[in-house]
């Protein structure tokens, strides 16, 4: 993070996508994502360098990490049950399997998360 910080300098955009294709490369995942918590919505950068706004619903990994700043993991997110029904959706929609959530550490309330995951693999018989 602090490469990312040094190399892009005020430029928080630059930084957080930065951090995003370090930790694709660290988990040898196909992108990584930063969020950041605004009020009722999340912002998402992708490593991808793309920018978009979604809603902070209840039923997202994504809240509770904002919210208990505590990392979260999960093998195969398909099986999530309806607590976290939003992740699991998007996860089955979007052929995602494993996720690591991890809150950033901040000295006041929660400013974001980063989250990798790996898309699941074909199964050849």
């Amino acid at each position: 993070m602090l490469r990312a910080v040094a190399e892009a300098g005020d430029d928080l955009d630059a930084v957080l996508f930065a951090i995003g294709d370090h930790a694709a490369q660290l988990f040898e995942a196909p992108y990584g994502l930063i969020y950041l918590g605004e009020g009722d919505r999340i912002a998402l950068w992708q490593s991808s360098r793309s920018k978009t706004y979604r809603d902070n619903a209840e039923t997202s990994a994504l809240a509770e990490v904002l919210r208990d700043r505590r990392v979260l993991r999960f093998d195969d997110q398909s099986t999530l049950g309806d607590e976290y029904a939003q992740s699991r959706e998007a996860a089955i929609r979007l052929g995602l399997k494993s996720a690591v959530y991890v809150p950033l550490p901040t000295s006041g309330p929660p400013l974001g998360i980063k989250r990798v995951q790996a898309r699941r693999r074909a199964v050849h018989r």
